[in-house]
């Protein structure tokens, strides 16, 4: 069989109380893909794309922005909602 890819989803609405330790889940997430391209969609709806650089506590930064190759993004873990990579099924 063929390799295929498909967009995943990580994490759910961080914002609800419920989900606490989601943040914890998030910079997880970030850190597995550190070095690889990924899309962060953030609470307020705006998503950026770019390489994870670092995973700090509360921050992650991401490099070669998707459409601003020039610029890069420091968020905070806790203003995000999901985390969306492609991943490779054999």
């Amino acid at each position: 069989m063929g390799r295929t890819t498909a967009a995943m989803l990580l994490a759910a609405c961080c914002s609800a109380p419920a989900f606490a330790g989601s943040d914890a889940a998030i910079a997880s997430a970030l850190t597995a893909l550190k070095g690889k391209r990924a899309t962060v969609k953030l609470q307020s709806g705006q998503e950026l794309t770019g390489i994870v650089a670092s995973v700090e506590d509360d921050t992650v930064k991401l490099t070669e922005l998707t459409g601003m190759e020039f610029f890069d993004a420091v968020v905070r873990t806790d203003s995000i909602d999901a985390v969306v990579m492609r991943r490779t099924t054999q």
